[in-house]
This record gives C-alpha cells, sequence and structure tokens, in this order.
C-alpha cells in the first residue's frame, strides 16, 4: 500500500492492514457499515497524505553491501 502514499492518496484496506499508519482507513470484512465508514475516513484525508521516499535499488544495495555507513542498519549484539 506504500503506492498510495507516494502518490499522495489515503487507501481504504482491511483493518489488519492499517497498522499505526494515519493514512490508510480500515474496514472490516463482510461489515458494509465499517466498509462505508472507511470510505468516509479515506475521502476526508484526500489532500493530507505526505508523499513517500522509497529508495531506489541502487540505494537498496548500498545499504546491504556498506550497512555501516548506515547506523539504523546496524546489528548489535545482545
Amino acid at each position: 500500500m506504500g503506492q498510495y502514499e507516494y502518490l499522495q492518496i489515503p487507501a481504504v484496506c482491511p483493518d489488519f492492514a492499517v497498522g499505526t499508519n494515519p493514512f490508510r482507513a480500515g474496514y472490516v470484512s463482510n461489515d458494509p457499515a465499517s466498509m462505508i465508514a472507511a470510505t468516509e475516513k479515506a475521502l476526508a484525508l484526500a489532500g493530507q497524505v505526505p508523499a513517500r521516499h522509497f529508495s531506489t535499488w541502487t540505494e537498496v544495495a548500498d545499504r546491504v553491501l556498506r550497512p555501516e555507513n548506515y547506523p539504523d542498519a546496524r546489528i548489535v549484539a545482545g
């Protein structure tokens, strides 16, 4: 569903897929009222979704090959 964020569009999805993302509107399967509410929420969020950045393949490869350059990619023995 990251494609929706990339395009700055709120997403309507099953409750389990919402997570902590405030730009996803969740519904309960086979519950028409929750589907309507999720659609209304998504419509209300239109124009408020910030663009999400996704790494390029080059950036991903660099993180894999040179994790020492990325503090958040380090594995700490515990």
